[in-house]
């Protein structure tokens, strides 16, 4: 159908708009880019991050964009505009490897070795619900929390996380951390 051309570096994640007219890509090169899905034509390139961008995702309503970096910051913004919906979403102490809008809107991002964390976002002040996989044993992941996962996966609800280890795959439930206990 098209090729879309333009990064001058890896590209390290890619979504489609819920309306299946714009591919949003991200890359080592530090951008974002807004492609029109069916003429590959680029429609805007956005900066933010410093240094490379890992992962990228829509809002369910496609109204957001939301970036996770390398500097261990998830991004959040307007695809029409290609303005930062503030505030910049700080916390994480290593590299931002996937980033998940749930059905309700609500953010999860997870960092190499730094948390998986749930921000009620936008909001004038976003809130980190939890924080895990940190080396601890008593975390979400369970006894396999000492090793790093290697993969991360958000079930289509939000309600289960998924996570790669060396040779197995840990299934938890985050159901009680949406509904607001810590």
């Amino acid at each position: 159908m098209a090729s879309l051309i333009g990064h001058d570096q890896l590209v390290t994640g890619l979504a489609f708009n819920p309306d299946g007219k714009t591919v949003a890509t991200v890359s080592d090169d530090s951008t974002v880019r807004l492609w029109d899905a069916t003429t590959g034509k680029e429609k805007g390139t956005f900066r933010g991050h410093d240094g490379p961008v890992n992962c990228v995702s829509f809002s369910p309503d496609g109204r957001f964009l939301a970036t996770g970096g390398r500097d261990g910051t998830v991004i959040t913004w307007n695809p029409y505009t290609g303005k930062v919906v503030k505030p910049v979403l700080e916390g994480h102490a290593w590299s931002v490897l996937e980033v998940w809008y749930l059905p309700d809107g609500h953010l999860v991002s997870a960092a190499w070795g730094g948390g998986l964390f749930l921000w009620k976002h936008p909001s004038p002040k976003p809130t980190k619900i939890f924080k895990d996989f940190e080396g601890k044993p008593d975390t979400v992941f369970g006894y396999r929390a000492h090793y790093y996962p290697t993969n991360i996966a958000l079930s289509a609800d939000g309600k289960t996380v998924a996570a790669g280890y060396q040779n197995d795959v840990s299934l938890s439930d985050l159901s009680k951390y949406l509904d607001g206990e810590k």
